[in-house]
């Protein structure tokens, strides 16, 4: 059994006095790759600069990617609406995606709408469907798929996805919208990053979608340092972790453990274009 953590970030200041204890107890609980995920310019370089640490570490034991990406909590918001490079953050970041010879970026990401507890000004709406649709952008450009994240923005990520995703495969990270809207994001081609909130005894929603959805569009998360799965809910959380996961999924499924990893398995292969 192997076990791909697609949506980490372990360069969180909560690793930073056991990271290789942390990773050595995945090795033991068969965690094989993990994508470490970047939220802005800088925290891309920092994740970029840690997964190429990482591998020389562990030689080939555990295999470590990032992605370039900027959060919708944080982006700078544009001045001109017209000329989008004159945004340092975003022409950073662009410059770092386009001259990349580094085979470790695998994805753009982590990208999309936040509107949770904020005032949904226009200027708010429209700075963060610029970045969302310029990144999509970038990713399509770059063959790169892309790590959607959409929070209290169902309906306006569900209208950008439609007309700017133009293809392009990807992850929707953390799902937490309902049924009827996963239907529209598989209809695209879009997998669903399941993690620790679906061992939630409240969660049935997400029950309900991991029921429904296809076994071979779901893949596994962590957004580790976060959303630490029962028995461990509110603790720091890690790859170790996703068994917890991987049962609660067999147990929907109503299928056993060794039924259901490889597919998963397999599916995050694929939708990060590793299958060569």
């Amino acid at each position: 059994m192997k076990v791909f953590d697609t949506h980490a970030h372990f360069n969180d200041k909560r690793f930073n006095d056991d990271l290789m204890q942390v990773i050595d107890n995945c090795i033991k609980n068969n965690v094989d790759r993990i994508v470490l995920i970047g939220t802005n310019f800088n925290d891309t370089i920092s994740e970029k600069e840690l997964a190429n640490k990482l591998n020389n570490i562990y030689d080939g034991k555990i295999k470590f990617y990032f992605s370039a990406g900027c959060h919708p909590d944080e982006i700078k918001f544009f001045d001109n609406f017209e000329k989008p490079d004159l945004n340092i953050e975003f022409s950073n970041l662009k410059n770092l995606i386009e001259k990349n010879t580094d085979k470790n970026l695998i994805a753009i990401g982590e990208i999309g709408l936040d509107y949770y507890g904020k005032e949904k000004t226009d200027l708010l709406v429209k700075n963060q469907k610029l970045w969302f649709k310029l990144q999509l952008e970038i990713a399509k450009l770059n063959n790169l798929p892309v790590v959607i994240h959409s929070r209290d923005a169902s309906f306006d990520t569900k209208e950008v996805l439609k007309e700017n995703l133009n293809g392009n495969s990807g992850i929707m990270h953390c799902y937490s919208y309902s049924k009827e809207d996963a239907k529209f994001f598989l209809d695209l081609g879009l997998c669903l990053g399941i993690g620790g909130v679906l061992t939630f005894k409240n969660a049935n929603k997400l029950k309900e979608v991991v029921e429904y959805t296809p076994l071979d569009k779901l893949v596994l998360e962590t957004d580790s340092p976060y959303l630490s799965p029962t028995p461990f809910r509110g603790e720091r959380n890690d790859s170790s972790k996703l068994k917890f996961v991987l049962d609660e999924i067999a147990r929907i499924k109503n299928k056993t453990v060794d039924d259901i990893c490889d597919i998963i398995y397999d599916n995050s292969l694929t939708v990060y274009n590793l299958k060569k």
